[in-house]
């Protein structure tokens, strides 16, 4: 081989290791606008439901008796989403943590677990074993990343 393809070799090479540099950076950045997205949707949609969006804020009532009356399920809806996507590789997992957590976690252990306990009953209701799965595991995920840090 001669210095001139030696040469374009190497040209060849670094500009394809700079597209994929690019290309991963782009990819990066649609995670994070994506998962920003369905943040602020989850912010709209509880500025529209502000007696749900209080009760999170303070957790001064039981769940169950709101629950249909609130829409309650719409809630779980964006994590069973979020879930999804994250399983997908589709949104940044870090930001996940950091913009959702505190929502599902003090939802989900709010009065001595009860959301974990409806989930379990509308299980029996419904004779689906695997309703909001999706929700546990990612409690499960988010607990043991805040206990990891």
């Amino acid at each position: 081989m001669n210095t001139n393809s030696w040469l374009q070799t190497i040209i060849i090479a670094v500009g394809v290791g700079i597209a994929y540099w690019q290309l991963n950076r782009m990819n990066v950045q649609n995670k994070a606008d994506f998962t920003y997205k369905v943040y602020k949707d989850l912010i709209k949609w509880l500025e529209k439901n502000k007696e749900c969006r209080n009760w999170i804020l303070k957790l001064n009532e039981k769940l169950k008796s709101n629950f249909e009356k609130w829409e309650f399920d719409d809630f779980l809806g964006y994590f069973v989403t979020i879930y999804a996507l994250k399983r997908r590789k589709l949104i940044d997992k870090e930001m996940v943590y950091d913009l959702f957590s505190d929502y599902l976690i003090s939802v989900y252990e709010a009065n001595d677990f009860e959301l974990k306990e409806i989930i379990r009953e509308l299980r029996e209701k419904e004779k689906k074993e695997d309703l909001y799965i999706e929700i546990e595991e990612l409690y499960k995920e988010m607990k043991q990343r805040e206990q990891n840090k």
